[in-house]
């Protein structure tokens, strides 16, 4: 083999290897820039997460529509009954007063 071939074989060889080289660095490069960003969106999706559970944890315990509306039937009720005792204890007031004044006037009149 003569050897100006062997070096043009060599110098094709060589510049099929830089031009691999080059392409293999800059795929593994974005490859590189990819994972970087699948991590930052890994952190973000598990944080997500647990704020998705936290908020699902507290709506477990919150009521729900029906007892929202069987609440307000029972503070409406106790409304109701907070009224009559009102109007009850006016009306004793009332009476109480009226004894009052009837024993006011009645000690005016032994005394004077």
């Amino acid at each position: 083999m003569d050897i100006a071939i062997l070096k043009n074989w060599l110098s094709v060889l060589a510049t099929v290897l830089s031009l691999g080289a080059i392409a293999y660095a800059w795929l593994t490069r974005r490859s590189t820039e990819n994972s970087g960003r699948l991590s930052q969106a890994e952190k973000k999706l598990v944080e997500y997460d647990r704020r998705i559970q936290s908020i699902e944890s507290d709506l477990k315990h919150m009521p729900d529509h029906e007892q929202i509306a069987g609440i307000r039937i029972a503070i409406t009720k106790l409304d109701g009954g907070m009224q009559r005792v009102e109007d009850l204890i006016s009306a004793q007031t009332r009476a109480m007063q009226r004894v009052e004044k009837h024993l006011f006037e009645d000690h005016k009149g032994q005394r004077g």
